[in-house]
């Protein structure tokens, strides 16, 4: 799903009430902490028919800018094809999303970058942090020291934060790279 993420809760219900989904189904959804999809985090984290890692990771050519991407398995349950528990703040956090989104789309992306971006996912963050919903796994990127980079998969341990981007800049650094498909223990 990469496509408005105030609607990936309601397009991946919709789905479900169809019953166009295989059983089991994965369901990869970009973009989930920014600019956002904030019901569709809640669907995904709360609901028992899904089995969902959150991946901490940074944008692709904007490393500065921190994002999610959840990787769900959906099985058919007793809760497919419902709705979750409404939680108001998640609500207004929705229609804050929407708000931010619509700027950005407004304004150079400049303007964007930095401290509205920052706060905007600090608060994102915090809110499923008090709901406690936490990335499961990291993306962390070093130089290689040969004029690329390695990316690996690090499972997060409980009460752990994903490891902070130390070189912004990265992606200056790099003139080629590679990608290492390697989980393991922090």
């Amino acid at each position: 799903m990469d496509q408005r993420g105030t609607r990936y809760h309601s397009d991946l219900q919709r789905l479900e009430a169809l019953g166009v989904l295989a059983d089991p189904c994965i369901v990869i959804a970009d973009n989930v902490l920014n600019p956002g999809a904030p019901l569709h985090v809640w669907r995904v984290c709360s609901m028992p028919h899904y089995v969902t890692n959150i991946i901490s990771l940074h944008k692709f050519g904007l490393t500065a800018v921190r994002d999610w991407v959840t990787i769900s398995v959906v099985h058919q349950g007793e809760t497919y094809g419902q709705e979750p528990e409404e939680i108001r703040e998640l609500v207004a956090l929705a229609r804050r999303t929407d708000r931010f989104r619509w700027k950005a789309k407004s304004v150079p992306s400049r303007v964007m970058a930095g401290d509205p971006t920052d706060m905007q996912n600090d608060c994102f963050e915090a809110t499923f942090a008090r709901l406690g919903i936490v990335p499961s796994l990291a993306v962390t990127t070093a130089l290689d020291g040969e004029g690329g980079a390695s990316s690996w998969l690090v499972m997060l341990g409980p009460g752990q934060n994903p490891p902070l981007w130390e070189k912004p800049e990265l992606h200056g650094l790099i003139k080629g790279g590679r990608w290492h498909s390697i989980v393991r223990d922090p």
